[in-house]
Formats: structure tokens, C-alpha cells, sequence
């Protein structure tokens, strides 16, 4: 509830609920009701939307209405995808296993002691619900679905457990292909930015820990989540983007979400998310303020090596490797 909203309630009542009546549990459900249970509910979840609601007025329309009532009932909203979009994500997530549907299928309408039919019945209801409640609104995302991935991944187990060496070589195949690409990505670490973050935060220490604590660190264009950590960085980062561009709303992205941020507290916003056409202005030094860098971190495949930050003059070129690029601009007197 508190990470996801009205989801947080809707989709255990919507699995739980209809298969408790389906297998005559009543009393289930009204213990599922149970007034304590519903007061240690609203303990814990009331008073966290009450303070969000008090310290950002906006919170429940934003929360509340635009995430759950105007993206699941608009036509128009981000991320539009057809109605069967998920009956092709969920088996592609579970590849290869999905050769086995059919199989599958057969052999979970056979009761085991271990896969009764009421608890087979439970996960092949809670894999349509979540794929349906999904289905319904025009804007997808691939994550929506993950909810219904644990259930897909029993009923496929269930099936595939009777079939013996054809399944346990697929389980051989699955898990080398699982081993080889956690390995790839290990080997590659495809747009990781550890050098740069290291080579940031070992020249920061060189040029003094108070006076490089006051340096400002600019994002260039794209959100590199994890060079913060790699440098050990405290303070948040200025992120430089075309951020009057329309088609922000349009997708759900890290535009999207910083923009949406800024909502809840403009000046700050102001801030942190600069206009990428004014880099320039990040690099002065009013009069009486003390003298701080500028760090610049830029993709590496915008321009060739030698091409600064778009109307940064003055900033020498500190790191570069095959991800990410890290200008250092010194502070420059400004009208």
C-alpha cells in the first residue's frame, strides 16, 4: 500500500477474495475482515499518506487519482499497448520453460499430494486475474505483470516436474543460459559508470575534502544511477535536460520521474533539474561566494572526445573510458 497505492489492497482481494467463495471458506473471508486486522492496517498506512498529504498538498491527486483512476481509465495516457500484450510478455519472461505450456496444462489437472487441485486452482486464478486487470487499461508496462510471474512459474514447475530427463535437461539448459549471461554482464557491465564515479571521487580528494565537498556534479543529458554511489556523493546532483520538452509526460522514463518530483517542491526542482541550453551558468561565482568546480559527466557516444559540454568554455577533460566522459570546469566571474 505505502509503495504502491490502492494495488496494495485491490489485487490480494481481487486473487484471495473470489477463490475463498469459490471453495466455500466463508469464514476465511470475514477473518480476512477482521475490524483488529483493518485497525493495525490503517495504523501503519494512514499516517505516512496523512504527513504526504499535509507536507505536499498535491500528493493525493497525484497518488491517488492520476496513478490509479486516470491511468487505468484514460486512452490517452503513457505507454500505450494492445490488449494482448501481456499474454506475450508473460511467456517470454519464462522462456524456455514455456515450451512446456501445453504439457503443463495436462498434467496440473492431475491432484497430487504435493499440487492439489483447490491450491493449483488458487495459482491459476491469480495468474488470469493479474493478466486481466492489466489488460484492461491502454497503458502497459512490462513490471505490471510481475505479480502474476510467481503463480506462471508453479503451475509451469508443476507440469514440468512429471516429464523427467526431457525436464531436467531443460533445467540444465535454463540455468547454463542463466550462468552465461550473469557472467556476460559481469564481464561487460554494459554502461556501468564504476570508472568514472572512482576517478571522480579520487580527483575530488585530491583537491581537498572541504573545498571538493562544495562541487557541484551535473548529469549531461541522462541519468547515471549509479555513479553517485561510486563516487560517494552526498549531496544530489544537478541533472541537465531539455526539461520544457512536452514529451516528458508522454513516457514513463527518469524525465518523467524527476519531473514529477519537482512538482512537489518547485524550488527545488529549479535547482537540480537545470535547463541543458544554460550548462554555462552552473560554472559562475557570484561575488563573496567561495570557489567550487564544476563536474560535467557526459555519455561518450555524444561527439567525439575533444567536444565539451555544449556552452561550457574553460573545462578540461578529467576522465573518459568507453561509457561516460567527465569534464571539470573551474569557477569563472559572471556579470
Amino acid at each position: 500500500m505505502l509503495a504502491k497505492g490502492l494495488i496494495g489492497i485491490v489485487l490480494p482481494m481481487l486473487v484471495v477474495g473470489p477463490w475463498l467463495l469459490a471453495q466455500r471458506r466463508w469464514r476465511c473471508v470475514q477473518r480476512l475482515l477482521h475490524p483488529a486486522g483493518l485497525a493495525v492496517f490503517a495504523a501503519l498506512a494512514l499516517p505516512w499518506m496523512l504527513a504526504m498529504q499535509a507536507r505536499y498538498p498535491g500528493f493525493f491527486d497525484y497518488f491517488i487519482v492520476e496513478q490509479h483512476f486516470r491511468r487505468f481509465a484514460s486512452a490517452t495516457f503513457n505507454n500505450v499497448h494492445p490488449v494482448w500484450f501481456y499474454a506475450v510478455v508473460l511467456p517470454a519472461l519464462t522462456l524456455p520453460w514455456v515450451a512446456w505450456l501445453p504439457k503443463a496444462l495436462r498434467a496440473v489437472r492431475r491432484s497430487t499430494p504435493a499440487a492439489p487441485a483447490p491450491l493449483l486452482a488458487l495459482y491459476g486464478w491469480w495468474v488470469l486475474v493479474i493478466v486481466g486487470f492489466f489488460s484492461l487499461p491502454s497503458s502497459k508496462l512490462v513490471g505490471y505483470v510481475l505479480p502474476a510471474l510467481a503463480p506462471w512459474c508453479v503451475l509451469l514447475a508443476a507440469g514440468v516436474s512429471a516429464f523427467g530427463r526431457p525436464a531436467r535437461a531443460t533445467l540444465a539448459l535454463a540455468a547454463l543460459l542463466c550462468i552465461g549471461v550473469a557472467l556476460a554482464l559481469a564481464v561487460v557491465a554494459p554502461h556501468s559508470s564504476k570508472a568514472a564515479g572512482q576517478a571522480l571521487a579520487a580527483q575530488r580528494a585530491a583537491g581537498g575534502g572541504r573545498r571538493a565537498a562544495g562541487d557541484r556534479v551535473v548529469f549531461v543529458g541522462e541519468m547515471f544511477y549509479d555513479l553517485p554511489f561510486y563516487a560517494g556523493l552526498r549531496e544530489p546532483v544537478t541533472v541537465a535536460s531539455d526539461w520544457a520538452d512536452p514529451d516528458i509526460q508522454r513516457r514513463d522514463n527518469w524525465r518523467k520521474e524527476l519531473a514529477d518530483a519537482a512538482r512537489f517542491d518547485p524550488a527545488r526542482g529549479r535547482e537540480l533539474l537545470w535547463p541543458i541550453g544554460r550548462l554555462a551558468e552552473l560554472t559562475c561565482q557570484r561575488p563573496g561566494e567561495a570557489a567550487h568546480a564544476t563536474w560535467f559527466v557526459v555519455n561518450a557516444e555524444r561527439g567525439p572526445v575533444e567536444l565539451a559540454p555544449p556552452g561550457v568554455v574553460g573545462a578540461t577533460l578529467a576522465h573518459t573510458d568507453r561509457n561516460l566522459r567527465l569534464w571539470r570546469s573551474p569557477p569563472r566571474a559572471c556579470p
